[in-house]
């Protein structure tokens, strides 16, 4: 198998920085607000440290297929 270019440790397949706009702390999660390439972008953490993240941050983000859920937008 070839080596693919932009993984990220953990195996995860899908990596992206977002620039973070707002955090939400929810306590057992951290929804995450911002851009990533110019859109608008929202990310719930699950056992993350929300007091390292700040607005205006670069927050390197990376997950497996399997956990993803794209919404349309209404």
């Amino acid at each position: 198998m070839p080596a693919r270019r932009d993984r990220r440790p953990g195996g995860a397949d899908n990596a992206i920085d977002l620039v973070v706009d707002d955090i939400i702390n929810y306590g057992d999660s951290i929804l995450v607000i911002g851009k990533a390439r110019g859109l608008a972008l929202r990310a719930r953490i699950v056992g993350g440290d929300g007091e390292r993240l700040r607005p205006g941050a670069t927050l390197a983000l990376s997950w497996a297929p399997v956990d993803a859920h794209v919404l349309p937008r209404r």
